[in-house]
């Protein structure tokens, strides 16, 4: 008979099953016990045997759910070794004490190696994208907020219900940081570059009336 594999996916559920796998090992032990006491040697091994087969069941069990619910994210880009995001996230997680979450960055020489990324990572749950992909990336999306929708180009992907989202965050970033020092005399602005961040910048000097 092939053994079952039960994932358990929220913490209560954890619980709950670790209370009853406590209470079976106990019963084992107590059984064991017992039947060590009446001589019956061959009842205690194979009961001794089951007890630690359960054991090492439940704690592979325990390494894959606890695997299971490790929430991944990451950037991708190409090259990325100049990228201090690991390192970022990494002390930003320490500081806020979420010990559920991982950072990684995935360095992809092309575009399309981004389906078997997702693919391959049943956990991701949150990409940030740099160049060269800000625009690439937006075919292999299912779907895109209207802001990146407008400014045809994303910085972000959220994994969701099976979908990938795509949203943009440098658009409303950049226009936090130039509202308090816009005067009254800002009126034209000259954007160098032309590649996704540059994307959102148009957005936010037209949404802002400021010619370029």
């Amino acid at each position: 008979m092939k053994p079952r594999i039960l994932i358990v996916d929220d913490e209560e559920s954890i619980r709950e099953f670790l209370e009853i796998m406590l209470k079976i090992l106990c019963v084992l032990d107590f059984f064991a016990n017992f039947a060590w006491n009446l001589n019956m040697k061959w009842v205690w091994f194979i009961l001794y045997v089951k007890l630690n087969l359960i054991t090492c069941e439940f704690h592979l069990l325990y390494k894959k759910n606890k695997y299971t619910q490790m929430k991944q994210y990451g950037l991708i880009g190409y090259p990325l070794s100049h990228s201090f995001s690991k390192g970022y996230f990494a002390e930003k997680f320490l500081k806020e004490n979420i010990t559920d979450a991982n950072y990684d960055v995935f360095p992809l020489e092309k575009i399309e190696d981004f389906t078997a990324l997702y693919q391959n990572k049943e956990n991701l749950i949150g990409l940030n994208v740099t160049i060269p992909y800000k625009q690439q990336v937006i075919p292999f999306l299912d779907e895109l907020d209207e802001t990146s929708a407008n400014i045809g180009a994303v910085n972000t992907v959220k994994f969701t219900q099976g979908k990938r989202i795509g949203y943009n965050t440098d658009a409303y970033g950049f226009e936090m940081s130039l509202k308090p020092m816009l005067q009254s005399h800002h009126t034209n602005a000259l954007i160098l570059g032309t590649g996704g961040a540059s994307k959102a910048v148009e957005y936010v000097l037209k949404k802002l009336g400021i010619s370029f």
